[in-house]
């Protein structure tokens, strides 16, 4: 009679020692995934005070050197590394730079900025007429590798994505086209 009270104990026992692992397994995955997702926002956050930086510093850029130029040691930025001016004649185009977000209270990730730069039908930067309205879309990517290394694809996906239009008049646009 002792043997069948001990299988039991032991039965149980073995029951309630599957049970408790099953319990740590799933609080650490609890653990795990709201570890990834703190970081995930985090680096969300970077890249919304990034996009509107550059957003702030595209609107006081009419050219897209003048952006390029611009754009390094904004604010919350360390300074750009990596740095591609892709122009064409119109003054519309591209540029990518390699930031690394600066924080004083955590340590920042690095990021690729892509701003892309559309003007309206007909207007130039060149010839601009009675002001031009240019339409900044501002990617923000994160980045793990080189500095110097910014290669992105068409169907990379941003991290975040902000749009920003500014009206520039031809005063502005003559400054900076023309040194």
């Amino acid at each position: 009679m002792n043997t069948k009270k001990s299988l039991a104990f032991i039965v149980e026992l073995l029951g309630l020692f599957i049970l408790l692992i099953l319990v740590i397994v799933i609080v650490t995955q609890v653990f795990v995934m709201s570890r990834s997702w703190s970081l995930r926002a985090e680096q969300l956050t970077q890249a919304v005070i990034l996009a509107e930086n550059t957003a702030e510093v595209a609107s006081a850029s009419p050219t897209l050197t003048a952006l390029s130029d611009n754009l390094s040691g904004t604010v919350n930025a360390a300074g750009s590394e990596g740095r591609i001016l892709v122009n064409d004649e119109s003054g519309a185009g591209r540029v990518y730079l390699t930031e690394k977000f600066n924080d004083n209270d955590k340590s920042g990730g690095t990021f690729i900025i892509r701003v892309t730069r559309s003007l309206p039908e007909g207007g130039t930067v060149d010839n601009p007429g009675n002001g031009i309205y240019a339409e900044d879309l501002i990617e923000i990517f994160p980045h793990d590798g080189p500095a110097d290394d910014i290669y992105i694809t068409e169907d990379t996906e941003p991290l975040y994505a902000l749009t920003a239009g500014t009206f520039f008049d031809d005063d502005e646009i003559r400054k900076e086209a023309r040194p």
